[in-house]
């Protein structure tokens, strides 16, 4: 389950690497609010999730947004939508 945040990449970013930071043994590191960890923790697989979609589609090479009716390629063949 997912929960619904409004931290931002920056704020996930920082807490983890606290976190990891604590749990590496650095005695100027506070233990991290479980509560808060598991928020940065969602932060971050929602980041991971939307880089692997956007990385999985293909490369807009003719300003088509990736819209198959709109390619310019579409009769030609070899179009990055197919």
């Amino acid at each position: 389950m997912i929960m619904e945040t409004n931290m931002t990449n920056k704020k996930a970013l920082d807490i983890l690497e606290r976190h990891n930071l604590w749990r590496r043994g650095a005695d100027y590191v506070e233990a991290t609010n479980p509560k808060l960890l598991g928020m940065a923790i969602d932060k971050a697989i929602e980041v991971l999730r939307l880089s692997i979609v956007s990385n999985s589609l293909p490369k807009d090479t003719d300003g088509c947004g990736n819209d198959r009716d709109k390619c310019s390629c579409k009769n030609w063949g070899g179009c990055p939508v197919d």
